[in-house]
């Protein structure tokens, strides 16, 4: 097989993730969580983000902030179990 005709699984996996993105359609119930500007960012000055444009999924800037996403603690387990305690 040539060099030329070889596909390469790196080059599949970052073109599917690179092609990931949002869905074109929203619940009503997401659409009333995006129209409140209330909350823990009401305050936080985005327009300063909205000129850059993101990175690429498959970019190690991403895989980076996805790391330390995952590091944060999820607070939704801490409520259900404050929750169920009562």
């Amino acid at each position: 097989m040539e060099n030329d005709k070889v596909i390469k699984l790196k080059n599949i996996l970052s073109e599917s993730i690179d092609s990931l993105g949002f869905s074109s359609k929203i619940s009503s119930e997401d659409k009333k969580r995006l129209k409140d500007p209330k909350g823990i960012f009401e305050k936080f000055p985005i327009d300063q983000f909205k000129s850059t444009p993101p990175p690429k999924n498959s970019s190690n800037e991403t895989f980076k902030e996805l790391l330390k996403i995952e590091k944060i603690p999820d607070q939704r387990a801490t409520k259900d179990r404050k929750n169920t305690r009562r």
